[in-house]
């Protein structure tokens, strides 16, 4: 049992020294504005890198939105592999070498066609490479230093923003709203320049990766209104009908939704004419027409929920008041915090285990002039997986 404790505690040494030099980054994909038709270039970068040996990342877009037409690479000076075809979604690129590569900048540039005219955003996310059979582990396969050590890379998603054609006559619109995991969002559908309706039938699609929706309700129409009978049907339908024309304007229904990702980004919540079962309803003839059965012509506006993303879990070191700050989105923090104090020389002063907790008073002896204080946060002690980065401070 004594050797076991010696090995622990060596082992421990090392992994707190490793994790002082622990290399944090984050690769962000740009965004624009765009019409029907056009080409835009998006930049995916890379900034807060120390070094990196093996960097594997992917790219995933609405393929009916956007069309993936070229990929040119950045001066990164690494080894660069991509996926064989364009059409490729999610889209996969690497980049390795040898030695560490402190390369900070444009990665890559994507460039994407416009196929849509309707207005709203469409995200576009970024995310550590998943392999061809989605089991590879970020930072263990992909996304590690020369020394094999975890890069730790945090991934900010972007988005092109359809600028539509600014409508005439009717128009069904969807709202926005923002929100971050675990959030309840309310989401209008409004109907504006109605003249009158007798048939009024649309539809709603959303990620259900993303938005789970948990609630539907009514505006003061005015008339016979039916919908899904399931909250999961996707795209969710609804439907109004009455004998003479109805000139209702406002809020058709509201949609409730809870946001079910951490992945900062801007997802679309579309609307269009009712398909009905087999998909094969007409505009303005099986549905959306008025008394005379004359089309309504209405035009169709999305929404998005723009999801806020988590915060990076961190730690901070406060040698002030000789405290350990840990900041996270999570309610209850959990895990436990190892505070070590080293002398000027890198030598181990002392070592301090505490339970996690919003601020940490690990109790060490004053630190001097060149002493460095590391902390480190982890699920448990026997473990050693990090819930974040360490934070590390010398004493001037």
């Amino acid at each position: 049992m004594k050797h076991f404790r010696i090995i622990f505690l060596v082992s421990l040494v090392c992994f707190l020294f490793s994790l002082c030099t622990f290399a944090a980054g984050t690769v962000s994909v740009g965004s624009a504005t765009a019409q029907k038709g056009d080409t835009v270039e998006i930049p995916v970068t890379l900034s807060g890198n120390t070094g990196f040996a093996s960097l594997g990342i992917e790219i995933a877009y609405d393929s009916s939105v956007l069309s993936l037409t070229d990929v040119t690479e950045g001066s990164v000076g690494a080894t660069f592999t991509k996926a064989q075809t364009l059409t490729t979604n999610p889209y996969n690129l690497g980049w390795s070498c040898a030695e560490n590569n402190t390369f900070n900048g444009t990665l890559v540039t994507l460039t994407f066609s416009v196929l849509t005219d309707i207005a709203g955003d469409y995200p576009i996310s970024v995310s550590y490479y998943k392999g061809r059979n989605g089991n590879y582990t970020d930072g263990y396969d992909v996304n590690y230093d020369e020394n094999f050590e975890a890069l730790g890379l945090s991934y900010v998603g972007g988005n092109i923003t359809v600028d539509g054609t600014t409508p005439t006559g009717a128009v069904v619109s969807v709202g926005s709203a923002s929100g971050k995991k675990g959030d309840t969002v309310q989401i209008p559908v409004i109907l504006s320049g109605n003249t009158g309706f007798a048939s009024l039938g649309i539809e709603i699609g959303y990620d259900s990766s993303v938005l789970s929706l948990t609630g539907v309700t009514e505006g003061s129409v005015g008339a016979t209104f039916t919908k899904a009978q399931t909250l999961t049907t996707n795209p969710y339908n609804l439907g109004w009908n009455c004998t003479d024309n109805n000139t209702f304007n406002g809020t058709l229904a509201t949609l409730t939704f809870t946001v079910l990702s951490n992945v900062a980004g801007n997802y679309p919540v579309s609307v269009s004419y009712y398909k009905g079962r087999n998909g094969n309803y007409t505009d303005g003839i099986d549905t959306n027409y008025d008394e005379n059965f004359d089309a309504l012509g209405l035009t169709y506006q999305t929404g998005s929920v723009t999801v806020a993303g988590s915060t990076t879990p961190t730690v901070q070191v406060n040698i002030g008041n000789q405290s350990i700050t840990l900041i996270s989105d999570n309610d209850t923090l959990s895990g436990a915090v190892l505070v070590a104090h080293y002398d000027s020389d890198g030598r181990m002063i002392e070592l301090r285990s505490c339970p996690a907790d919003s601020v940490i008073t690990p109790d060490l002896s004053a630190p001097t002039s060149g002493d460095t204080v590391t902390a480190l946060w982890w699920h448990d002690i026997a473990s050693m997986q990090p819930l974040a980065n360490s934070g590390t401070v010398i004493i001037p």
